[in-house]
């Protein structure tokens, strides 16, 4: 359940105030949790958090993992068959480069 649901429910005050709080404990917990984990993306999760293409990303994963480890951009791992690419510098590298194209439809 979300906010904007126990909102709009017909709930006493009290109830829906413990629900709201309730509610935002959960989403700290698992952004604090998701932050404490590695956040290893395939090139094409990544891709659709991006908007890079996933052929762009497959060839940055294996541009990186030709590089000596402390050179890399981003930091990139070899699957079986994949490149897993650490989705913090995914983010920076956007942050810092003109960013995907939009394509032409």
């Amino acid at each position: 359940m979300h906010r904007d649901e126990v909102l709009s429910a017909n709930t006493p005050f009290s109830d829906t105030l413990y629900a709201i709080n309730r509610i935002d404990q959960i989403n700290t917990q698992s952004v604090t949790e998701n932050t404490s984990q590695e956040i290893w993306v395939t090139t094409t999760e990544g891709a659709e958090m991006t908007g890079y293409s996933a052929e762009y990303l497959e060839k940055l994963a294996n541009t990186n993992w030709k590089m000596p480890e402390a050179e890399r951009l981003i930091r990139v791992r070899s699957r079986s068959r994949r490149y897993e690419l650490w989705l913090p510098d995914i983010l920076a590298y956007r942050s810092t480069r003109l960013g995907p194209r939009i394509k032409n439809s």
